[in-house]
């Protein structure tokens, strides 16, 4: 027996690929895709995965409700490790990776706050967090953070206890909190 099958990848850069601001993997496209919005992008490249891709990719196909994913991020700065001048995007680059945040938002059926809870502890973070969750304020009722089996919630996709099986629970629930 022999499986077989295509899958389509993009990626959206800037003109110097110095920013990503999207990454897009469809292997069913009859069904609907999530997007998944992250910290930031630590590769330029549209054929590797970095181990956080990776993690996205298979359990957004575990999940079984989805033919692809596109992820978007906080900051489109490619970069392994944030510093503190990859958090100060000047204005045209934010304006573009809010746009394209939105835009990917608008097209998909699930939004999945991926970006962990590193806003707690580092207030640039914080502060894009608010500026994005503004943005997409119109597509709260298809928000989700990520949970682990024992309940706890707003996980990164690196988070250990998570890495082989998401539960999602709606942002609003959340917020409850």
């Amino acid at each position: 027996m022999t499986d077989k099958f295509t899958m389509a990848c993009e990626a959206l850069y800037d003109d110097k690929k110095n920013h990503r601001f999207s990454w897009t993997r469809i292997w069913n496209k009859n069904k609907p895709t999530a997007c998944v919005i992250t910290i930031n992008p630590s590769s330029d490249s549209i054929y590797e995965l970095d181990l956080t891709s990776m993690l996205i990719m298979n359990n957004v196909y575990r999940l079984g409700n989805f033919g692809g994913v596109c992820v978007v991020n906080l900051f489109s700065k490619i970069s392994s490790r944030l510093k503190k001048d990859d958090f100060e995007d000047d204005e045209t680059i934010l304006k573009k990776n809010i746009a394209q945040i939105l835009n990917s938002a608008s097209k998909s059926n699930c939004i999945i706050l991926a970006w962990g809870k590193s806003g707690e502890t580092n207030k640039y973070i914080a502060e894009r967090e608010k500026q994005v969750l503004s943005a997409i304020q119109p597509y709260t009722d298809k928000m989700f953070v990520i949970s682990n089996k024992y309940g706890e919630s707003g996980l990164h996709p690196l988070s250990p206890s998570i890495r082989k099986e998401w539960n999602l629970i709606p942002y609003f629930n959340e917020r409850q909190k």
